[in-house]
């Protein structure tokens, strides 16, 4: 649960791997988020910042989109 008044981003990657491999949840201001990981499987985890910007976001989007 987020009681600040500031959203992050839950960042989610496997051992092994690097952190910018892996996933990006926002948890949002004033909010919670519920994450459901498969039995078993095992993540490391970071909270940063969440800073979205049209510059940072657009890449991110393009990324996302691409099959």
């Amino acid at each position: 649960m987020n009681k600040d008044k500031k959203d992050y981003r839950l960042r989610f990657w496997k051992p092994d791997t690097e952190p910018l491999t892996g996933i990006d949840i926002l948890l949002p201001a004033k909010s919670r988020v519920t994450v459901m990981i498969k039995k078993g499987d095992e993540f490391h985890y970071g909270v940063f910042m969440a800073c979205f910007t049209r510059k940072v976001m657009k890449p991110l989007l393009a990324r996302a989109a691409a099959p």
